[in-house]
């Protein structure tokens, strides 16, 4: 998604570059891909997406994000709440860190 993100960015701007008499049509683009993606800006040459701060007030606070971004920031969230009571014995599965083993020596 963010590389979508970066690549419509980057066609959008090279275009109202070339054409300067279509600058408005272009910020209306930028602003309908923004919205979009759930997105506030993009600064840094096109290679850092700032996104929009969670609302209460839209959807009743069920969708705190928008866009396609937005739901997938909001899934991550999801999963990271999940996983919080489980992260250590995520981290050991995923890791394979080496297990207490009794030994002969004991």
């Amino acid at each position: 998604e963010a590389h979508d993100v970066q690549r419509l960015h980057k066609l959008l701007t090279a275009s109202s570059s070339s054409n300067v008499a279509s600058a408005s049509t272009s910020d209306s683009r930028l602003e309908t891909l923004y919205s979009k993606f759930g997105i506030a800006e993009i600064i840094c040459d096109g290679k850092l997406i700032i996104m929009k701060e969670p609302s209460a007030q839209e959807d009743e606070g069920y969708q705190p994000f928008n866009g396609r971004l937005g739901k997938l920031r909001y899934l991550g969230l999801a999963v990271t709440a999940a996983a919080g009571a489980v992260a250590a014995d995520l981290v050991q599965l995923v890791l394979q860190f080496p297990t207490a083993q009794s030994s002969s020596h004991d």
